[in-house]
């Protein structure tokens, strides 16, 4: 059944269009992040001289439900997560931006499915089922029903076809180098929490862009209280993080 978007091609323009395909691959990966996913996984299958024929970009969230559809995926410009980032300054999460980054595929495909899994708060039961968007028709969409999941996690594969203006020798030259510097810090910062980013099998190194770093331990004489210190110096900017300090729990939740 096709649905609406809620867009205009005024919006498209502005936003779409100042969308490179690297920061385009980004989103997607900070749409499975902010999902909660602690694994994500950019495959792709080429052919001998580089052309891309798919992009995979697959990750262990919570899926998109289907019920709340009309919120996560018509409203463009004005996403769950833009209020949320507003209001939670003083975090890490939530980094997807407006409501845009479903379709930012727009810059270097025709098309993209998402394949989502996720549990049905009232039957407690896991669902799956599909969307798809094409750059033709980019103001709507069509699902699937819902329907039995077969698979025992949630999760979600988006997968992009009709590839133009991207090669496989860009994915692991341009585009990587993109996704070091938009997610490194993040990567350390969960570092215990053993979440990843895996490009093409491989667990995205960063390591070469670390210029410096230390551990150390500190305590507060008012309360006694310990605190173990992580300092990190990287070797260049990043993509749009800035320095800060980050206050996490012994079980490695972010607290400010």
């Amino acid at each position: 059944m096709a649905q609406k978007i809620q867009i205009t091609s005024t919006g498209v323009k502005r936003f779409l269009n100042r969308y490179t395909p690297e920061s385009a691959v980004a989103e997607y990966v900070w749409n499975g992040f902010d999902a909660g996913a602690t694994d994500i996984s950019i495959e792709w299958d080429s052919n001998a001289i580089g052309n891309l024929s798919e992009i995979r970009i697959i990750d262990n969230g919570v899926g998109i439900d289907h019920a709340r559809l009309n919120v996560k995926f018509k409203p463009f410009l004005d996403s769950e997560k833009f209020v949320s980032t507003k209001a939670q300054k003083q975090t890490s999460t939530q980094h997807g931006k407006n409501g845009v980054g479903r379709l930012t595929f727009y810059k270097f495909a025709n098309g993209a499915e998402w394949h989502t899994t996720y549990k049905d708060t009232r039957t407690d039961q896991l669902r799956t089922y599909t969307i798809k968007a094409s750059d033709d028709s980019i103001d709507q969409y069509e699902t699937t029903d819902p329907e039995m999941a077969k698979s025992v996690t949630t999760g979600t594969k988006v997968v992009i076809t009709g590839i133009h203006n991207l090669t496989e020798g860009n994915l692991e030259s341009v585009v990587k180098d993109y996704l070091k510097r938009e997610f490194c810090w993040f990567l350390e910062l969960h570092k215990e929490k053993k979440v990843s980013l895996r490009f093409q099998g491989e667990p995205l190194d960063y390591s070469d862009f670390i210029l410096d770093q230390d551990k150390f331990s500190l305590t507060y004489k008012d309360t006694k209280t310990d605190f173990s210190v992580r300092f990190v110096q990287w070797a260049d900017n990043l993509n749009e993080e800035y320095s800060k300090f980050y206050y996490l729990e012994s079980d490695g939740n972010e607290r400010f």
